[in-house]
């Protein structure tokens, strides 16, 4: 009896020689009740990957589809295109198990387990599960992922905030409503997060305390370690996925917003901090790019990183003269607090120095703020702590009743979002 497909699995691999058996042996280990089609999408390889395929191909005809690139799509415009020709001519069955060719599959029934729960729980948009990680950075050592000890629903906020990590691409088993999303669903330079943002709006995501795969980090070749070693390439990621985050604010009617924000916030301070580490004209053409490119989220973008790289553009000189008649002290001690220093050293503005929110602080030299404040009309506060601990920082200013507060490294969540 001819079964129909019940599920895909998608590989996308781009010179993986040295691990693609891995993956693809992988693949064909898999002990299902239903029928199975691998799919392979190979960018064009140019170390012998795609000799390896045409060889399992050649071997397992029914079983795997190979679809190899005409060009390189990465960073390409055609990529989506390209893409989404591929997946409606092969991408057969209800359901996609995704596992790019790097990593690999360590147990044989991960695929009926996970299609088994979400046949039974149609509200289940996609699954996850617990993994390995060889992390190529330490000699390849290798040690567990996983989020708890039980089988259960993943929160909204764990997929967004992700508090204990990613979650690894080769867990994922997904419907294909979800691989595929809607046209109207805003795209960006990755996959793996847009598509677990996608499910949440679906539906839910349920977790498989059992180990079920390996993630190989950090090795030659791989997005991790090509982006971790170039700050230009960290911080183009960065302003595009803060674009990106901002669109499916919109896209989800505000559905996660308090929590998207979060992650803005995170992306756009590590997207500066990547900045400053370029060299000066490099950095100038991309500041250039991005205000063209990017609009309000650059405008914010490009305040806080003025103030940064202690340019101090923000305040007028109305504004900086009216500082020099204040009593001055900054909020923090740590690295966001050098970079106010400096922008107020330049500036011929004197301040008495710095306070911090914890009392039991082990720091010299720190002002006791209590002090200050018999005289708060007069005292003007400013805040040189990143807007990632905003919530306590404003619930200590309010406790505090201190009445004026200098912002110049936070972003304005009502510009970024556009509200």
């Amino acid at each position: 009896m001819n079964r129909k497909i019940k599920l895909t699995i998608f590989c996308l691999t781009y010179n993986h020689k040295q691990f693609i058996k891995d993956a693809v042996d992988s693949f064909l280990a898999q002990k299902t009740a239903f029928k199975t089609r691998i799919l392979i999408f190979d960018d064009l390889s140019t170390d012998g990957t795609t000799e390896i395929l045409r060889e399992y191909q050649k071997k397992y005809p029914e079983q795997i589809e190979l679809v190899v690139a005409p060009y390189n799509t990465y960073n390409h415009p055609n990529r989506e295109k390209i893409l989404g020709e591929v997946y409606e001519k092969y991408l057969a069955g209800e359901y996609v198990a995704w596992c790019e060719g790097d990593d690999f599959w360590t147990d044989p029934y991960k695929l009926q387990k996970q299609v088994d729960f979400m046949d039974n729980n149609l509200n289940c948009m996609m699954t996850t599960h617990a993994f390995s990680v060889k992390d190529y950075s330490n000699g390849e050592e290798e040690c567990e992922k996983n989020f708890g000890n039980v089988n259960r629903y993943m929160s909204n906020e764990e997929i967004i905030l992700k508090p204990e990590g990613n979650l690894a691409t080769a867990s994922l088993v997904m419907r294909k409503e979800v691989f595929l999303r809607d046209k109207e669903f805003p795209r960006t330079d990755v996959l793996d997060f847009p598509l677990q943002l996608y499910a949440i709006l679906k539906g839910k995501v349920y977790y498989f305390k059992d180990n079920m795969c390996t993630y190989r980090f950090m090795h030659y070749g791989s997005w991790t370690k090509n982006t971790s070693d170039n700050n230009e390439r960290i911080f183009t990621h960065s302003i595009k996925f803060t674009k990106f985050l901002c669109e499916y604010n919109t896209y989800s009617n505000k559905a996660f917003k308090d929590l998207i924000w979060e992650r803005i916030k995170e992306y756009m301070y590590y997207g500066i901090e990547a900045l400053l580490e370029i060299k000066s004209e490099q950095r100038l053409n991309l500041i250039e790019n991005m205000k063209n490119e990017y609009s309000k989220i650059g405008e914010e973008f490009l305040k806080v990183y003025k103030w940064m790289n202690s340019e101090c553009c923000v305040l007028s000189d109305n504004e900086l003269n009216n500082l020099r008649d204040k009593k001055i002290a900054i909020l923090g001690a740590g690295k966001y607090s050098e970079y106010i220093k400096k922008v107020l050293i330049k500036n011929n503005i004197k301040f008495d120095g710095c306070f911090i929110t914890s009392a039991d602080s082990k720091q010299n030299n720190l002002l006791n703020i209590d002090k200050y404040l018999s005289d708060n009309e007069n005292l003007v506060v400013i805040v040189g702590i990143s807007q990632i601990n905003e919530k306590v920082i404003n619930k200590y200013i309010h406790e505090k009743n201190i009445k004026n507060v200098i912002f110049p490294l936070w972003f304005n969540i009502n510009r970024i979002l556009n509200e």
